[in-house]
This record gives structure tokens, C-alpha cells and sequence, in this order.
């Protein structure tokens, strides 16, 4: 299978990001039936989480509630739940780690040249 550029695999997240954006009021309706996000009045950004060798969970959502307050809300297994910022801040770490590893790839094979 031939891996797709990166300009279309960016459009294609794009797209899903749109359309998750579409059907914001059936996401908040699933968030409230989690404890913790039931005061959760709008979804201001979603964001894509990326999980090493994980399929599914790769949404984050910045949401407000009805006094105003931000919060983190993601999903485990298809139902939302409040989440840390520490887990974000941990994400972080991975992606630079990765990024590490992936440039020092591209340099050796970029030496070969």
C-alpha cells in the first residue's frame, strides 16, 4: 500500500476535525452522561491525540461549561470523560520524543545520499 503525502493525510484529519465539529451538539449529549462533563454547555476546539499503537480515543476537547470554566474532556473506549492536563503536558513529551527519533532517521538516511 502506498502511504499517503502529507498534504492529504492532513486534509483527511482536517475533514474529520470539521466533521466532528458538525455534530458538536451529539457529542456534548454523550459528554453528559459522564458525572463530571454534565455541565458542559459547548465544544470550543477538538483537537487530534495521537496514541502509540492505539486505534480508537483520538480526540481531545476543549469544552466550556454553563459557569464559564474551560475543561479537558476525552474519550476511552467511545465515552467521554474529564480529563488532566497533566496528560496533555505527558502527549507533549511523547511527540518530541518521537520527532527526536524520526529526524535522526532522516539525517543518517539523508548522510547516504
Amino acid at each position: 500500500m502506498k502511504p499517503k503525502n502529507q498534504k492529504s493525510m492532513a486534509q483527511e484529519i482536517n475533514q474529520q476535525l470539521q466533521e466532528k465539529l458538525r455534530n458538536k451538539q451529539r457529542i456534548i449529549s454523550e459528554m453528559h452522561k459522564s458525572e463530571d462533563l454534565k455541565d458542559v454547555v459547548d465544544i470550543l476546539e477538538i483537537f487530534q491525540i495521537l496514541w502509540h499503537g492505539w486505534e480508537c480515543d483520538e480526540y481531545g476537547y476543549l469544552v466550556q461549561t454553563k459557569s464559564g470554566s474551560l475543561k479537558l474532556a476525552m474519550t476511552s473506549h467511545g465515552g467521554y470523560y474529564l480529563a488532566k492536563q497533566q496528560i496533555l503536558q505527558e502527549k507533549v513529551q511523547e511527540y518530541k520524543e518521537v520527532l527526536r527519533q524520526t529526524r535522526q532517521i532522516l539525517e543518517r538516511l539523508k548522510k547516504q545520499e
